[in-house]
């Protein structure tokens, strides 16, 4: 793949942003970075300290931040928080760093996931339903994104796999430029 971009994943939280992220850097030779670990970074407290004391709205602005900030990089991956598409601006910025790829995952896997984490503040504390409408209300957002791969229980290295595929056009676009 070209190094003249970069791939953005978005998708709910326990999706498996991070985890393939990492993977699909080492894949591709590229960097990773992790919006959410940049904005503990930049605000000096962890994810829930934050929303805890400023609220979620003060969490969004850090993440609108961190994106802004990540303008002009190459090569690189990019794992992005949950709720980063609730916000039109946040669009603006990711599209403008590289394809933006859903990773879409079965409510079911999410829960199971969920259910073995924790430090997640809009899951710690909520019932499974109000996690799920919170994905439904969200699902029209990610579906935004330039490709969706749908993601099962199975290995990161087949997902990636997956993803490189399917971006390869849009990586023959932009050798074409």
């Amino acid at each position: 793949m070209a190094e003249t971009m970069n791939i953005v994943l978005v998708g709910f939280m326990a999706s498996g942003k991070s985890t393939v992220g990492k993977a699909l850097a080492d894949r591709l030779g590229w960097q990773f970075v992790d919006c959410d670990e940049l904005v503990v970074g930049k605000a000096g407290r962890s994810i829930p300290e934050i929303f805890a004391g400023d609220g979620e709205e003060v969490f969004r602005d850090l993440e609108t931040a961190v994106l802004d900030e990540l303008q002009g990089r190459q090569g690189t991956v990019i794992a992005t928080g949950g709720g980063i598409v609730t916000r039109e601006a946040n669009w603006e910025l990711m599209r403008r760093l590289g394809p933006v790829v859903f990773l879409r995952t079965a409510p079911e896997i999410l829960r199971q996931r969920l259910l073995a984490a924790s430090g997640r503040p809009l899951a710690d504390g909520m019932d499974w339903e109000a996690i799920l409408l919170r994905y439904r209300q969200r699902l029209p957002a990610y579906e935004r994104a330039d490709v969706t791969v749908d993601i099962e229980d199975e290995p990161p290295a087949m997902i990636v796999e997956r993803i490189c595929t399917l971006l390869a056009g849009e990586v023959d676009r932009e050798r074409d430029d």
